[in-house]
């Protein structure tokens, strides 16, 4: 059907793009919990996010970045009867340098849905600070 992505088609499309330059060795983990509360509510969290784990640079700083966003997100101050989803997708901009986009959502009476993205750079294994993208004065427009 035009217009429709195949099931699938991004994580293809990551895959290849981690054939340009040195392979990244991102692994995935995931955090779930579901609780039944004795009133009849149910808290239900499924977490995935990624784990730099290349010996090229010390991802450390960076993992525990998401890994503690993960966690945080499993916070069981929420109210009864609320699902939360908390998934990332990775892309390839250059050989060195990977976006991770970390899209949460919490589904209770309404739905809420935030997306944070992080530029990881492979040499180094930091997290890139909007100056470390973007030089002062250059022209934008090109």
């Amino acid at each position: 059907m035009p217009g429709r992505t195949q099931p699938g088609s991004h994580r293809i499309a990551s895959l290849k793009s981690f054939g340009d330059g040195s392979y990244p060795f991102i692994s995935e983990h995931a955090l779930a919990r579901y609780f039944k509360f004795k009133n009849g509510g149910v808290y239900n969290f499924d977490a995935r996010y990624p784990q730099f784990d290349g010996a090229s640079a010390d991802f450390t700083a960076v993992n525990r970045v998401f890994a503690d966003a993960a966690r945080e997100a499993v916070d069981m101050s929420s109210p009864p009867s609320v699902t939360r989803k908390l998934d990332f997708t990775l892309y390839r901009l250059n050989p060195d340098v990977v976006s991770v986009r970390v899209r949460s959502a919490t589904y209770d009476e309404s739905v809420h849905i935030s997306f944070a993205g992080t530029l990881v750079d492979l040499r180094t294994g930091k997290a890139l600070r909007l100056e470390d993208v973007f030089v002062p004065g250059e022209d934008s427009h090109r």
